[in-house]
């Protein structure tokens, strides 16, 4: 998993957050708030004119594969 690919893609991770994690990873929690999240999506701000050029096919595709290694860790 490439975290720097998916950093230059997207500019945050969100979704909808637990109100209380497991003891467990309360400790944890304090460090990555990310624990609390039971959904994650990803944003990438753009220019919109990335829509008109003929690299939009490429631009996509990388937006794809990033998400998909980040899917795919967060599935282990």
């Amino acid at each position: 998993y490439s975290a720097s690919k998916f950093k230059s893609t997207y500019t945050q991770i969100l979704g909808e957050k637990m109100k209380r994690v497991d003891k467990k990873f309360a400790d944890i929690a304090l460090i990555e708030p990310l624990i609390y999240n039971k959904s994650y999506y990803y944003v990438s701000q753009n220019d919109s004119e990335i829509i008109l050029t003929k690299n939009l096919e490429n631009w996509i595709l990388k937006c794809y594969k990033a998400a998909k290694e980040m899917n795919d860790f967060l599935k282990v």
